[in-house]
């Protein structure tokens, strides 16, 4: 099957890489897991660009995607986004009715998503804030308001904004988990936010949480806790408003609980309640029975209060993450990575996120659970084919009137139909069908290269059926170099040699 280059340019805006976690993340006990095997949130927040960036014309594609390529290059494989900010994005009337979102809302994430799937970068996706309920920041505050006061206005929220989200993009497993609302517990405490009663709230969170879960597709609930205070059963705390025996008592649905806890701590929060990087755990605070987040902290590392109140260090960033590691937290995502107050900004912490990486490699990037080992280094391709012509490949540049081999190593079941094709994609210079085998072997296709100085590599799915794996791919004269850029997939994503579609193509860390 011949594909012309325009088709070919649609598939490679359309197709997005994968790796070794390109699973969704799941809860077992009080840890995440992928394919079986732990990964540990190494993030930061990324809240906004724009402030409203999603459905109000602030969304500026180029520069998340900037952002994204920040994150990756500093390890990071999960970052907090809040996708709407006062409201920005959603229709509400004035009696607190949503009625659904804005024209562009699901355009601009549409392509939001398809970044954070092509780096690989888990979107924890905060959904709503206690901004929205402010008078002075939200100009629907007063409608916003009357929502979350009446359990039929949040019946809408959930129906004609929550769930249509989940439905859209709980196939995409980078869309890792809806944070219901940011810091509630600021609406109940002043009049500017309206001093929504807890009662209230909880039914929000619950009711929220419980779309989520009806949605299915393995989509995560939490909410950002502002602090621990409000989500502990510790001497001194306000108690746990967000368990789930505080929820359902709001909103009587067994689905009405949280997957996880996500807290926020800043230099109050540590001052009063114990330095979660350095000498408490969940189980401090009565919550270890799922895993726990601090899904907000200083940039400039962990904070707390001499005793005249005064902001101080605590640990730097580095210490940090490994402390809360060590303290059996789940993750941190520090505040936040473009700086959007004086909390510092990636440059301040990425070394943090780099050291826990090189320290922890495999509870960043998990293994694949395949159970097949590499050819060699560390990476590879898995292909589930599905017969639908669905391509890796790469183009290479060739001496014209040249022979050249193209062989790689294969290991599985099923079948790969492999081509060498002109730049253009109008003429195949050569093909074949390959059938691994239990163990690796290698196989080879030659071609002469005509009067072409490009050539595409290309594997490709003709048939259906079997898991098979490809690694160390080479493309030479005799006796000359391979003109293969990143061979083995060493550089773990294929971002920047390979085209790759997924399904059924990925590339995997055993």
């Amino acid at each position: 099957m011949i594909r012309s280059k325009l088709t070919w340019l649609f598939l490679l805006l359309a197709s997005i890489s994968s790796s070794a976690y390109a699973q969704r993340i799941g809860v077992s006990g009080t840890q995440f897991q992928v394919n079986g095997n732990q990964i540990w949130l190494n993030g930061a927040n990324t809240p906004w660009h724009n402030w409203n960036d999603f459905g109000t014309g602030n969304y500026d594609n180029s520069w998340w995607e900037s952002n994204f390529q920040s994150l990756a290059n500093a390890h990071i494989n999960c970052v907090r986004v809040w996708i709407s900010c006062t409201g920005g994005g959603i229709n509400i009337n004035s009696d607190g009715t949503v009625t659904g979102v804005t024209s562009t809302f699901f355009s601009d994430l549409d392509q939001f998503f398809a970044l954070a799937q092509k780096y690989k970068v888990y979107v924890l996706v905060t959904t709503m804030s206690f901004d929205f309920f402010n008078a002075n920041e939200s100009a629907n505050y007063q409608a916003w308001r009357n929502c979350v006061n009446d359990p039929t206005k949040v019946a809408t929220l959930a129906s004609n904004y929550i769930t249509p989200l989940v439905n859209r993009y709980k196939s995409n497993p980078y869309f890792f988990a809806v944070d219901v609302c940011n810091e509630p517990e600021v609406a109940e405490q002043t009049s500017d936010d309206g001093q929504i009663a807890w009662s209230n709230l909880q039914y929000l969170v619950g009711y929220v949480a419980a779309a989520v879960h009806n949605a299915g597709g393995g989509v995560l609930a939490t909410t950002g806790s502002e602090g621990i205070k409000w989500n502990s059963t510790q001497a001194g705390a306000d108690g746990n408003y967000w368990s789930n025996s505080a929820l359902q008592a709001q909103y009587n649905n067994s689905n009405a609980y949280l997957d996880f806890y996500e807290t926020h701590w800043y230099s109050w929060q540590v001052y009063w309640f114990g330095d979660p990087a350095s000498s408490t755990t969940p189980s401090t605070y009565g919550i270890n029975d799922r895993p726990n987040i601090i899904g907000e902290c200083p940039a400039v590392g962990m904070e707390t209060q001499d005793s005249s109140g005064n902001t101080i260090a605590a640990e730097n960033p580095t210490d940090t993450y490994e402390g809360a590691y060590q303290h059996g937290w789940q993750g941190v995502l520090a505040w936040s990575s473009n700086g959007v107050d004086n909390n510092g900004s990636l440059s301040d912490f990425s070394s943090g996120t780099t050291a826990f990486y090189n320290n922890h490699p495999g509870l960043v990037v998990p293994s694949s659970g395949s159970g097949v080992t590499t050819h060699s280094g560390s990476y590879m391709v898995e292909a589930n084919p599905a017969g639908n012509w669905s391509n890796l490949a790469q183009n290479v540049n060739v001496n014209a009137n040249s022979s050249y081999t193209l062989s790689f190593w294969l290991q599985g079941t099923g079948s790969i139909h492999v081509r060498v094709m002109s730049s253009d994609w109008s003429t195949t210079l050569a093909q074949g069908d390959f059938t691994p085998g239990s163990s690796w072997n290698q196989a080879s296709l030659t071609f002469n290269t005509s009067g072409n100085t490009v050539v595409v590599l290309d594997f490709t799915d003709s048939t259906s059926g079997g898991t098979l794996y490809i690694d160390d791919v080479s493309c030479s004269t005799s006796g000359g170099s391979n003109v293969v850029a990143d061979p083995g997939f060493e550089d773990g994503s294929g971002q920047s040699s390979w085209f790759i579609q997924n399904p059924p193509f990925s590339i995997i860390q055993p």
